[in-house]
This record gives C-alpha cells, sequence and structure tokens, in this order.
C-alpha cells in the first residue's frame, strides 16, 4: 500500500523546475504559483488550491533551526504518529536543496481526518538558519500520484530570502534582513508603507553596506535581534513596547536630520497621524498617496503600462481631495481610510490571482468610465515634454482633477477588488 506514494516522494529528486512564472512572496519564500492554482492565505499560512480542488499545498510560516534539517524532519514525523488516526508512513529522505543551496528533508504519511483519508507529503526546506515547511494533501492514492508531480517542481524551484545576497558585508545583506527590517519599521508605525516608501528604505538600508557603515550594520543586526524577542510575546504586550520604540524612534528621526529614511519616516508617521482635513474618519496623506498608487495601478494596467506616480501628483492630488473631504459620503470617507490596508494587501496577493481572476478586474477597470479616461491620461504622460509649459501645466492640472473626481465619486472600488479577489486582500503586519 505505501509503495505508490513512496515512490513518488523521490520525485522531488528528480522533477523538472518550474521557470518563467511570476514570483510571489509568503514569509521569507518566493515561489511560483501552479498554473491555474489560486492562493488564500489564513491561519498563518499560504494555502494553493488547485483547479479541481482535489489537492492542497499548505506553506507554513518559517521558523529559526540550528544544526541540520534531519532533526526538524524527525520531530514532525514523530508529530504526525501521535494522531489517533494514523496510519503509516514512508521513510524520511533528504538532499541538497538546489535552488537556495540549502538541504531539504520530507517524508509520507497516510492517516484520517474526520472520517476521510488523507494522503500527506510533508516537505521541510531550510537555509539561513531558517525553513519553511509545505505539505501536500490529496484524498485519494490517484489524486497524490498526479499532483505529486506538480508538487515536486513547486518545492524544488522555492527561493529563501535568507540566502539571497543583496550586498556583501559582515553579516551579508540578504532579502530576508532587509524585508524584515521594512516590515519592523511598517509595524513601528503602524501604516502600510507605500511602494515608494519601502523602495526607499531599501535603497538605504543597502547604502550601509555598500560603504561599510559597521555601526548601521551592527544597528540593523540589533533591530532584528530585538524584533525575534518581541514575536515571541503576546500581541497586548508587543503593542505596549511598540508605542515605547516609537515615542524613543520619533525623538531619534527628529535629531537625525541628514538621513532621508528618517526624514521619510518622519513624513509617513505624520501622514498616517496627522490629519489634513477634519471628518470622521479625519482625512490623512498616507491614505490618499495610498489611493493615488493604486490608482495607477489599476489604470496602467488597464492600458498597459507601467507609470509610477510623482510626489508631486501626490501633494497636488492631497491638496484637491482636502478641500471636498467634508462634503463626501460616509462610506466614501471610510473608503478613502482604509485604502492603505487595501493597497497594501491588493500589491501583495497580485503575483498569485490566476488569470481569471486579473481578467475579471481589469475588465471592470476597463468598463469604468473614469478609470478609462485616467488610463489615456496616463498613456499621454510620456508625451508631454513635446508639448509647450502652457499646455503641460493645463494637461497636469487636468490629470490632478481626474484622479481627485474619482476618489470623491460613486468608483466602489472595494466592491470590484473584494468581488473579483474572493477577500485575498487582507493584509497584516508580519510577525
Amino acid at each position: 500500500m505505501l509503495a505508490r506514494p513512496a515512490l513518488l516522494l523521490l520525485l522531488c529528486a528528480i522533477a523538472p523546475s518550474v521557470h518563467g512564472q511570476e514570483l510571489q512572496r509568503f514569509d521569507i519564500v518566493h515561489f511560483g504559483l501552479p498554473a491555474g492554482w489560486t492562493r488564500a492565505d489564513e491561519s498563518g499560512a499560504a494555502v494553493l488550491q488547485s483547479p479541481d480542488g482535489k489537492a492542497t499545498i499548505r506553506l507554513a510560516k518559517s521558523a529559526p533551526y540550528a544544526g541540520n534539517l534531519k532533526a526538524v524532519a524527525e520531530a514532525k514525523l514523530a508529530e504526525a504518529r501521535q494522531r489517533a488516526e494514523f496510519f503509516q508512513h514512508a521513510g524520511r529522505t533528504g538532499n541538497t536543496h538546489a535552488t537556495s543551496g540549502g538541504e531539504w528533508q520530507a517524508f509520507f504519511v497516510q492517516y484520517a481526518s474526520e472520517g476521510r483519508a488523507v494522503f500527506d507529503w510533508t516537505l521541510c526546506v531550510g537555509a539561513g538558519k531558517r525553513y519553511v515547511m509545505a505539505s501536500l494533501l490529496t484524498g485519494s492514492a490517484d489524486d497524490y500520484g498526479v499532483y505529486a508531480k506538480v508538487f515536486g517542481p513547486w518545492c524544488d524551484a522555492l527561493q529563501l530570502t535568507t540566502v539571497e545576497v543583496l550586498e556583501k558585508g559582515s553579516p551579508r545583506l540578504t532579502r530576508f534582513t532587509l524585508d524584515e527590517t521594512i516590515d519592523f519599521v511598517e509595524w513601528l508605525i503602524h501604516s502600510p508603507l507605500t511602494a515608494q516608501q519601502r523602495g526607499t528604505i531599501e535603497t538605504e538600508v543597502r547604502s550601509y553596506w555598500k560603504a561599510k557603515n559597521q555601526a548601521e550594520i551592527d544597528g540593523i543586526t540589533e533591530l532584528l535581534k530585538v524584533r525575534s524577542e518581541l514575536a515571541k510575546v503576546k500581541p497586548e504586550e508587543r503593542e505596549l513596547v511598540r508605542q515605547a520604540l516609537l515615542e524613543e524612534g520619533l525623538n531619534q528621526w527628529r535629531e537625525d536630520k541628514e538621513s532621508p529614511v528618517c526624514r521619510m519616516l518622519l513624513e509617513v508617521h505624520a501622514a498616517a497621524n496627522q490629519p489634513i482635513a477634519p471628518g470622521e474618519p479625519p482625512l490623512v496623506r498616507q491614505a490618499v498617496d495610498a489611493y493615488a498608487e493604486y490608482l495607477y495601478f489599476a489604470a496602467g494596467k488597464a492600458a498597459d503600462i507601467d507609470v509610477q506616480v510623482s510626489a508631486e501628483t501626490k501633494q497636488k492630488l492631497a491638496e484637491e481631495v482636502a478641500k471636498g473631504y467634508a462634503k463626501m459620503p460616509q462610506d466614501r470617507r471610510e473608503l478613502i481610510a482604509s485604502m492603505p490596508m487595501t493597497w497594501a494587501g491588493l500589491r501583495i496577493a497580485w503575483p498569485g490571482l490566476d488569470e481569471a481572476q486579473k481578467s475579471r478586474l481589469l475588465a471592470a477597470w476597463k468598463e469604468d468610465d473614469q478609470m478609462k479616461k485616467l488610463s489615456i491620461q496616463l498613456s499621454s504622460l510620456s508625451m508631454q515634454n513635446l508639448l509647450s509649459n502652457q499646455a503641460r501645466l493645463q494637461a497636469q492640472q487636468m490629470h490632478f482633477q481626474m484622479m481627485s473626481n474619482i476618489m470623491q465619486s460613486n468608483f466602489d472600488t472595494m466592491r470590484i477588488i473584494a468581488s473579483n479577489m474572493g477577500g485575498n486582500t487582507r493584509y497584516e503586519y508580519r510577525w
């Protein structure tokens, strides 16, 4: 009975890799979504579902480990043996994980859950002192045989940020270190950063390594130690620490007048907390900036172009929206206030959407009259250098007014996103 799944277990080592996919992130893992599969994040894991619903891949959050991965896999297998409905297992196996340069350990168990058979192939992949665990779950040996051929190359292609080196140094700057730093800052100021703001922090952090600024490098190392300790405490205790750290951080950022990141963090904190127009909820700059980036993203996708929103556009848009904010309906004000979280969630979820979901969103954006006009405007931005100064200023003013009108109109952003993404835009501060 075990021969078939145990034989398929070897596919991880021999199956061809998956290439040419747009990668998405979960925890320390960058991965491609198998064709036709969908993703939803729940209970601290990324859950991938096959098109026919007969197979699930569950990717759990990473954890640190010391020594080799064999002990981790043995402990996980021992946990499986304790299940009251445990049936049998195939022997554990392992090898080098080619993509990350780390190692993998795998085992197969078959058990019953709620009276139904479950075929479970679990793989642990570790590198850079952290590991992740992925499991393929099916309800029959036949389905297992089909989807093991998907799971094997999917696991083989996993990229771990713990070994993705961005800059040389002591220690090396990895993508994991950078992500952890940005996530910590985002949690500290309690506002999702826009894509441009995250880029500013990345540039600054990488400059420490480029300049061999050991004091700043050591500071990042200490920050991540604090983050690691905070991850162990209860959320309510962590919130008390956050408030104390934020007060200290604000004082330090105000003193460091030379650092572009310190200036940006002060601006982000002010943008997220200081109202620029009264109302319930009050209008804050961070909400307008997030909405502006969302509009450029949506209109750009609809026009099949990639255009970045400028700081000037964000400033002008904030001024325009602030003028009419008090007269907006309550639901419109609440929508604008929710955009930092909505935009952050959409930005993260977009690579993992299947083609049908993306097509529905694109169709909705293309069918909206105001979004169509904005798409046309964005397409013409590259031509504005050919215009006279007066014509260019007029075009820019029309552009600011168009974006302001969209934000203040009945364009139901939340409805379009929610109905076409299955609620997969939830954004949470990562621990």
